[in-house]
């Protein structure tokens, strides 16, 4: 598995991050009935996606900036990154 990230002393925040993401959210809605899911087919696309690429701005390495400052603004990296793809 690729298991590099710019900091280490972080959770790795690869594809098992977002997959245990993705876990949690199964449990959350596993014991809901199908009319208690309110989610359509898009809108379940659409949390998948949001899993997969809620942190990947952890994985920055643009301008020279430090951990902490890429600690605190990974989420607008985040949508950096995915803006600029």
């Amino acid at each position: 598995m690729f298991r590099t990230t710019q900091y280490t002393d972080y959770t790795y925040h690869d594809v098992g991050h977002s997959e245990r993401v993705i876990a949690k959210l199964e449990k959350l809605t596993s014991g809901l009935t199908s009319s208690e899911r309110p989610l359509n087919k898009h809108e379940v696309f659409i949390l998948l996606a949001a899993a997969y690429l809620h942190d990947v701005g952890m994985q920055y390495a643009g301008q020279n900036l430090s951990r902490d400052e890429i600690r605190d603004r990974h989420a607008e990296l985040s949508y950096e990154m995915n803006v600029e793809a």
